[in-house]
C-alpha cells in the first residue's frame, strides 16, 4: 500500500465523468490534464468539423504520446550528461586528493 494519501476525484472529459483514485498531491496536475484535453477537443472539433469524439481523442493521444517520447529522449540525454559530469567531477576530486 502506498504511503501517500489517496484522494477520490471525478474528472470530466468530453462530457463524460471519470472517477479516479489519485495521490492527493497529483490532484492539480490531473485536473489540469483533463482541462487541457477538453480544450484540445474543442479546437479539433471546430477546426476539422468533427462530430464523432473518438477521432479528436485519438489525435490528442497521438500528439501527447509524441511529445512524451520527445521529452523522454531529452531527459535521457540530460541524464547521460549529468552522469558524465559527476564522473568527471569524481576524477577531478580524486586527482586533487592525490596532489
Amino acid at each position: 500500500m502506498s504511503s501517500k494519501q489517496q484522494l477520490k476525484i471525478q474528472i470530466d472529459i468530453a462530457g463524460r465523468a471519470y472517477p479516479l483514485s489519485i495521490e492527493r498531491d497529483k490532484e492539480e496536475v490531473v485536473r489540469k490534464a483533463a482541462l487541457f484535453i477538453n480544450k484540445q477537443l474543442k479546437v479539433y472539433q471546430s477546426k476539422y468539423h468533427i462530430k464523432d469524439i473518438q477521432d479528436p481523442l485519438a489525435m490528442i493521444c497521438v500528439r501527447l504520446a509524441t511529445e512524451l517520447e520527445s521529452f523522454k529522449d531529452t531527459v535521457t540525454i540530460n541524464e547521460k550528461q549529468l552522469v558524465q559530469y559527476v564522473e568527471d567531477m569524481n576524477l577531478f576530486l580524486d586527482k586533487a586528493e592525490e596532489d
